[in-house]
């Protein structure tokens, strides 16, 4: 039997662009993974998590002027008013205890909340506590002065929170 080299050139050719096409696929299924959400678990999404540590190496406390007072009613105020808001979403923190991370935009508005709960925490319903958290960042306004730069924070929250000094006066 002869081979038509027109034919051999022509299912070369076919062969080349569907293994194209499966490797973009793969390719965006692959970035849609690294994608990574406005509130997540630390270590769900590392690649882009290490990215945003790297790009928001202003701290919190440059932002507040090296004020150490300044920078604590920041942070608690930002956990206080996290548990009012899901409060009012029938989600109860109290007995919640977790390491964060909090991403600003140079603006002041809060771009990632990343957490993981302590090995003490209250078991709660973590998925719906993402969902809450999300639901905080869209109407939580920004707080801080304008940086230059993007600028993070990585703490640790315990639910409740006490007052914070401010509002003890």
């Amino acid at each position: 039997m002869k081979r038509n080299p027109e034919n051999t050139l022509k299912l070369l050719l076919i062969l080349l662009i569907m293994t194209l096409c499966l490797y973009n696929g793969v390719l965006s299924a692959q970035s849609n993974q690294d994608a990574m959400p406005q509130v997540c678990f630390i270590g769900e999404h590392q690649k882009r998590y290490d990215n945003l540590i790297n790009t928001h190496n202003e701290l919190l406390l440059n932002v507040c002027q090296n004020s150490m007072d300044k920078a604590f009613d920041e942070w608690t105020s930002i956990m206080h008013d996290l548990e009012l808001y899901a409060d009012r979403q029938q989600f109860d923190l109290k007995g919640v205890k977790i390491w964060v991370n909090i991403f600003w935009t140079p603006a002041g508005k809060i771009d990632h909340f990343v957490f993981y709960p302590k090995p003490n925490s209250k078991n709660i319903d973590y998925d719906r506590m993402k969902e809450i958290v999300a639901g905080f960042l869209r109407t939580y306004p920004a707080s801080q002065p304008a940086s230059k730069k993007p600028y993070s924070h990585y703490g640790t929250a315990s639910f409740p929170v006490y007052a914070r000094l401010a509002d003890v006066k």
